[in-house]
């Protein structure tokens, strides 16, 4: 059997599915374990400057931008925001609390951070 794409379109949806969910929770594992090493190496305050930054935001970014091609996420308000923060990493790995406290602003809590 072909890898690639044939692959892809050869799997049924529940393997697909499974597939998918498979690779979110070993990338996410991947991110985490990265992260840990780049403290433990570089220190806390090394981690948090620009270099990083610049990664956090592109990766998020990234995250939206997809939801917003793919017409899962629909608009630029403050709901839209919240429905992406619910489908991001985010919303799939951590319990997340988002409340609208306004039309511009939201606070996001995370409880009990898997990092």
């Amino acid at each position: 059997m072909k890898g690639g794409r044939s692959l892809f379109l050869s799997l049924s949806k529940d393997e697909l599915f499974e597939v998918m969910k498979n690779l979110a929770y070993t990338f996410n594992w991947g991110w985490l374990r990265s992260e840990r090493l780049a403290i433990e190496k570089y220190g806390l305050d090394a981690f948090m400057g620009e270099e990083f930054l610049k990664l956090f935001r592109g990766f998020g970014s990234r995250q939206a931008k997809k939801l917003v091609e793919l017409s899962i996420v629909t608009g630029n308000d403050v709901d839209s925001i919240i429905r992406g923060l619910q489908l991001s990493h985010w919303g799939l790995f951590e319990d997340i609390k988002l409340e609208k406290l306004s039309q511009k602003v939201i606070r996001m809590r995370t409880i009990n951070c898997s990092l």
